[in-house]
């Protein structure tokens, strides 16, 4: 994900400049996982600090966030508040026996080979089979739409193939901001075109 052009830096691959948009997708992030699990948010700024404190690779974030000017903290503060708003109106409650899981990590080696992909991601519904589709995957986005999107969705879908002998059935982006959500029926085509992407 960190090779779009959004996070790339010349110097060093994978690099990430912080910024209001950066900030604001990796406390939502955090929030979504909040309200598959629970369902509910209270106070979304403090409650997604709090969670975002949790995880070591973050910390450089945090201090970032807590070091902004009041104006630009102020202005992350409300769009937080406005997409958590959305989120929670417009999130289903997941029942347990989809077997909700978010921030799953999927990883596969090829065989005979030194190479492994590997992905986390966002969400995954359903139980792993392995002769018919059963899980969907569910990337969530608090900015704009892009292309490299389903690109993206495509290399989740091919991993988790790979790893579980049956493709997911959908992959799907979700977008906080304006609550779309754009979903990918995975065929034989989109596993072929996302396996050319990784060549």
């Amino acid at each position: 994900a960190l090779s779009c052009p959004v996070h790339r830096t010349a110097d060093r691959f994978g690099e990430r400049n912080f910024s209001v948009p950066l900030a604001c997708g990796a406390l939502v992030d955090v929030l979504f996982r909040q309200v598959v699990t629970t369902g509910a948010v209270g106070d979304p700024m403090a409650e997604a600090l709090d969670g975002l404190a949790l995880d070591g690779h973050q910390a450089s974030l945090v201090t970032w966030i807590s070091e902004m000017a009041p104006a630009d903290l102020a202005e992350l503060k409300s769009e937080v508040d406005r997409q958590t708003v959305r989120l929670v109106e417009r999130w289903p409650a997941l029942e347990a026996s989809w077997l909700p899981r978010t921030q799953e990590s999927i990883r596969v080696a090829l065989a005979g080979s030194p190479v492994e992909f590997s992905a986390r991601v966002d969400l995954a519904i359903g139980r792993p089979a392995e002769n018919d589709a059963s899980v969907a995957i569910v990337e969530v986005n608090s900015g704009a739409r892009r292309p490299a999107h389903r690109d993206d969705l495509r290399f989740y879908a091919l991993v988790e193939a790979l790893r579980s002998q049956a493709p997911p059935f959908a992959v799907a982006a979700y977008y906080t901001r304006t609550g779309e959500l754009d979903v990918e029926p995975v065929t034989n085509d989109l596993l072929v075109e996302a396996a050319r992407r990784c060549l």
